[in-house]
């Protein structure tokens, strides 16, 4: 095929996809896909908003000039490292151009949505003509994969780890192609469209990992062994820089290790049953089949794993008439392995889950949970766009036969696309036009200066825990203001987080009212006692109340306990704004970890017992917060107490310093110059070779003159 013929198909995807997502093409800049038109009940607790908010990272990195992998933005003062979040990087890059010329990250995030139809479609057609020389069979397999309603389910709610699946089908044509061909640049083609996966997705990337995997059990020989060496050696290197980020956020807790983590496999695998149930949001069958949606063991879109009966016959009839092809074979295996780990953990059948008595009966994918990073897979269903590949890998030889075997190529092309097409209709395209910014933030961003926001109702959220109440449109409004926020949502965070929020005064109250449990005399006072000092500390300016979420319990205890030290103003949109008072609070220079507002220098790794509350006991890495007024160079006097004689390395600003203890108690001082440190926050790092051999009581920082005159 030359390129003009190429193009062609790209702009009959690009027509189709327009015509298929009617009317976002003339939305493009007030709303996104969205399920709210189905699900009413999640409004202002559905996904786009921090789908668009993922989006405008790339332009804030650039703005900014700061590592587009680590924000500062939300769970102030913490932060949150994006390496593992499934941020759509590539995409983002791509409407880049779109971002800067209209300054409008939702216009750009439905670009993503809509390239991400025209590439998948294209990858695919890409895919299966090199596979079978067809250019009909392959373009219909295209539309197979990229409309299929296992990928508009999750458009829809906007899940960009498993919409973006525009790489997969170009690694896996030059993964083929290594085994098949011998050139160099197959190599290099998979390992970058393997980076393009890790860089979109941790789902996408875990799933890539497998296919490979079973595609070199599927073909094991000793020449192919080498070749498999030789791409991971070149894959490594291809993605050392990423590697090195990806190690970063795993030290730092990012894939979760709850309890909980695994278990949501047990309820979100496949139903057996949603493989021949048209999809929730079909146009012709939505009233048929939304009963059996509301009854299944999860949400709808996650369980939406419909193949289409089209497909589904293509598939079976090239099975059957390819039944002796070995390659036929070898794909019907790896859809046929894939589909069975879509259905999860536990085996579900109509809502219903196949028990043995009082005991789940487990399915493989239960293996999963004692193998880590693979445990994070939490939502097996996903496993499905596998599925869809296989199957398009099988019907493009079945397609190929019917084809060359009609003589109108050009009407059975047509037919069986509208058939395909028409198994997946969801038109009108359901979009949320809820993107107005309220009055209360457009004054906001009006304020150069820098400084947090507290958003009540408040929430940390993560894809396999909450604390607070779940509200997604408050980060959304953060692109306009571009102020920090205490609390915020990702796909992926540390249970250091989760702590630290809970340890804080007030903030920990706040949390406890929301879940509808009773705040004690004692912590009211100590709120009452440290607000000022905590403002000031998180540089806290505002505390906006979203009176439509907001508990009247909870509202008035904020308004009781902090009405003498804010200025209060209502807008008529259902916001109340509370501006803190400017105090003449200082950065403490003493920090004595006996007292409630110390808990917020305590980042993670250092526990405080009862039988000795004075002293913070450390695990192997450990991490404490300061603060300076000036940047200046400074003397910090550490008291430490350790159990045995030890090494202790410490990275304070930029610093890296070895400490050598000796038993009991120890009282180092630290000099530190100006050129490592920042003003306002900054971090000391502790790496012991020992858990809880050591401990902290109490930190002093002071300007250090004379260390100045000497340099």
């Amino acid at each position: 095929m030359n390129f003009k013929k190429h193009l062609l198909i790209i702009i009959i995807y690009s027509l189709v996809t327009a015509g298929f997502t009617w009317p976002l093409i003339l939305n493009l800049n007030k709303a996104t896909p969205s399920i709210i038109p189905f699900y009413p009940q999640y409004k202002n607790m559905t996904d786009e908003y921090i789908a668009v908010w993922t989006t405008w990272q790339i332009k804030r990195a650039l703005d900014s000039k700061e590592d587009f992998f680590f924000t500062k933005k939300i769970f102030y003062p913490l932060g949150a490292n994006l390496a593992i979040a499934d941020h759509s990087l590539t995409l983002s890059i791509m409407v880049l151009p779109i971002i800067l010329l209209t300054n409008n990250p939702l216009i750009a995030y439905n670009f993503i949505v809509l390239l991400s139809f025209i590439l998948s479609a294209y990858g695919a057609f890409l895919l299966i003509f090199y596979l079978t020389k067809n250019k009909q069979a392959s373009f219909i397999c295209g539309l197979i994969f990229s409309f299929s309603s296992v990928r508009l389910a999750h458009v829809i709610a906007s899940h960009q780890a498993v919409m973006s699946l525009q790489w997969m089908p170009l690694f896996f044509l030059f993964f083929i192609k290594i085994f098949r061909e011998n050139r160099f640049l197959n190599y290099v083609w998979a390992g970058g469209f393997f980076l393009l996966t890790v860089l979109t997705s941790y789902y996408l990337t875990i799933f890539l990992i497998l296919l490979g995997i079973l595609w070199v059990i599927l073909n094991i020989n000793r020449t192919n062994l080498l070749k498999l060496i030789k791409f991971i050696l070149c894959t490594t290197i291809i993605h050392i820089p990423f590697l090195i980020i990806l190690i970063k956020a795993f030290l730092q807790g990012y894939f979760p290790k709850g309890k909980g983590v695994f278990e949501m496999s047990y309820f979100y695998g496949a139903d057996l049953l949603g493989f021949f149930v048209p999809p929730f949001f079909h146009s012709l069958f939505k009233n048929l089949t939304g009963g059996f949606y509301k009854n299944l063991s999860g949400n709808a879109w996650e369980h939406t794993t419909y193949i289409g009966y089209t497909v589904l016959f293509l598939a079976l009839f090239s099975l059957f008439k390819f039944k002796k092809n070995r390659e036929v074979k070898k794909f019907a295996i790896m859809a046929f392995i894939f589909l069975i780990l879509s259905l999860g953990a536990v085996l579900w059948i109509g809502g219903r889950p196949l028990m043995f008595g009082n005991k789940f009966i487990f399915m493989p994918q239960y293996v999963f949970k004692f193998i880590p990073i693979v445990n994070n897979v939490r939502l097996p269903s996903r496993f499905v766009v596998l599925v869809s590949l296989g199957i398009i890998l099988i019907s493009g030889y079945g397609l190929k036969y019917i084809l060359e075997k009609c003589k109108k190529k050009i009407i059975v092309t047509f037919l069986l696309s509208f058939l395909i097409l028409l198994e997946n209709l969801c038109l009108p395209f359901p979009l949320n036009q809820e993107f107005k910014i309220p009055l209360v933030y457009k004054e906001i961003s009006q304020e150069k200066e820098s400084f947090s926001i507290l958003e009540v109702p408040f929430c940390v959220y993560s894809g396999t825990k909450i604390l607070g109440y779940y509200y997604s449109p408050p980060q959304y409004y953060q692109i306009f203001h571009k102020k920090s926020l205490l609390g915020g949502n990702l796909g992926r965070i540390p249970e250091f987080i989760y702590e630290y929020y809970q340890k804080l005064p007030f903030i920990s109250s706040i949390i406890k009212l929301q879940a509808k449990k009773k705040v004690t005399n004692e912590e009211r006072v100590l709120d009452q006692k440290y607000f000022s000092e905590l403002a000031h500390l998180l540089n806290l300016k505002y505390i906006i109340i979203h009176k439509e979420f907001v508990g009247s319990i909870v509202h008035a205890y904020i308004e009781n306990l902090i009405k003498n030290q804010v200025i209060k103003k209502e807008y008529p949109d259902g916001f109340i704004l509370y501006k803190i008072k400017k105090t003449n609070n200082f950065y403490p220079t003493k920090i004595d970890f006996s007292e409630k507002i110390s808990n917020i220098y305590i980042i993670k790794g250092l526990k405080r017992y009862k039988t000795n509350p004075k002293t913070l006991w450390s695990q192997r890495h450990s991490t404490l917060l300061f603060f300076i007024e000036t940047l200046d160079d400074y003397k910090i006097k550490l008291i430490l107490l350790s159990l045995k004689p030890q090494k202790l390395k410490l990275k304070v600003g930029k610093k890296k310093i070895i400490l050598n203890l000796s038993k009991g108690i120890n009282s180092p001082e630290i000099l530190i110059g100006k050129r490592y440190l920042n003003q306002g926050m900054n971090y000391i790092n502790f790496i012991g070779k020992y858990s809880y051999s050591w401990g902290i009581n109490r930190m002093k920082i002071k300007r250090n003159a004379s260390f100045s005159a000497q340099k």
